[in-house]
């Protein structure tokens, strides 16, 4: 009897402590949903809502005032107001094109980084069309300036390649052979501009090779003269060439360096071999043909290697490029 009383007591207590261990539990659980409540309450109260600007600010935007306004949208209280990057950019743009615009000089670039600041597709506020319309006029203004530039550029390049010209032409009627490194100098940049500068500059070298006793590099700044060149210096260029050798073999000379410039063009438009390539494609690669082929024929397929000098490789399954040993 006393066993049974004994046991009945210790599973009551068992009972009780399981239940007050749920009553815990329960309690941890409210505990955590009520943290995460006054969490996401002090989020709230910490993200302020955006706001919206003075009717005063818009105004000055509105009538072009463009230092006031930036001025006001530089106030602390103003930044969390609604769109306010995209409008400050824009009256930061609008300032400083004003102001450099007074001097006569603008720098468009740094402007324009402002300008692209603001998503026009993403914004949608009252100012858009507004925006718009002076980034599209602006952007017309600044690729105008850029093509002024480009053109007195090309202008100055002509009355520089004037200036040159009568420097060369009084070397050559003077006689005076002793210098001709200004001359290749001021050319060489003007090479790939225009025929005449290119044919000036090689002659100019040729001459300076002749001086340094490289016959050989006079004879290859020569030929890259044609003899069907009639420019403002043809009849000079064509009599120094006559006194070296006849036109028959200034003509063979041309074809034959025609040619080598062509095979190098060729040759450099080359791809290096790569995986995946197919044995004709590697024959017209850079490597070429190889100097030898070791064949092995079994159920599975054809296997290749591509033996190359420098102990190169490429192997090949079926007829198609699976590595290369460089």
């Amino acid at each position: 009897m006393k066993m049974k009383k004994y046991l009945f007591l210790t599973l009551s207590s068992l009972a009780i402590l399981s239940g007050c261990g749920n009553v815990a539990s329960d309690k941890i659980n409210v505990t955590k949903v009520s943290d995460v409540s006054i969490q996401t309450e002090v989020a709230k109260q910490t993200t302020p809502e955006k706001t919206k600007l003075p009717s005063e600010v818009i105004a000055l935007i509105t009538n072009g005032k463009w230092e006031e306004a930036k001025e006001a949208l530089e106030n602390e209280e103003y930044k969390n107001a609604e769109n306010y990057n995209e409008l400050y950019s824009y009256v930061d743009a609008r300032f400083d094109y004003i102001t450099e615009k007074a001097t006569g000089k603008i720098s468009y670039e740094p402007i324009l980084k402002k300008l692209n600041m603001i998503n026009l597709e993403a914004y949608n506020g009252n100012f858009k069309a507004e925006i718009t319309e002076f980034k599209d006029a602006f952007n017309k203004e600044r690729l105008g300036h850029y093509d002024k530039l480009t053109e007195q550029s090309k202008q100055k390049g002509k009355e520089e390649q004037i200036r040159i010209d009568e420097e060369f032409e009084k070397k050559i009627k003077s006689g005076n052979y002793d210098d001709y490194s200004e001359i290749a100098i001021a050319t060489i940049m003007k090479i790939d501009e225009d025929t005449e500068s290119r044919m000036i500059y090689y002659f100019a070298q040729s001459q300076l090779s002749l001086q340094e006793n490289d016959k050989e590099m006079m004879m290859y700044y020569l030929v890259n003269i044609p003899m069907d060149y009639n420019g403002r210096f043809s009849d000079i260029f064509m009599k120094k060439k006559l006194s070296i050798q006849s036109k028959e073999k200034w003509e063979e000379a041309e074809a034959y360096q025609n040619e080598l410039d062509r095979a190098i063009r060729i040759e450099n438009s080359k791809r290096n071999p790569a995986i995946g390539m197919s044995a004709d494609e590697v024959r017209k690669s850079k490597w070429g043909s190889p100097e030898d082929i070791n064949k092995t024929t079994t159920k599975y397929g054809v296997h290749e290697q591509w033996v190359y000098s420098n102990y190169r490789y490429i192997y090949l399954e079926d007829g198609v490029v699976t590595a290369i040993q460089d």
